[in-house]
């Protein structure tokens, strides 16, 4: 049990991290313009 609890969150934050980064690989898609902050975003999430 202990065992699960550990891998739970790391499970958790790692598709929390991939949730925006296809987020915004879509947004990027669709415009441009919006593109730049995305990616700035995307930089932010992997560096935390």
């Amino acid at each position: 049990d202990d065992f699960s609890l550990q891998v739970d969150p790391l499970t958790v934050k790692e598709s929390v991290t991939v949730a925006p980064r296809t987020t915004t690989v879509v947004t990027s898609a669709n415009s441009s313009s919006s593109s730049s902050s995305s990616s700035s975003t995307t930089t932010t999430t992997i560096n935390q």
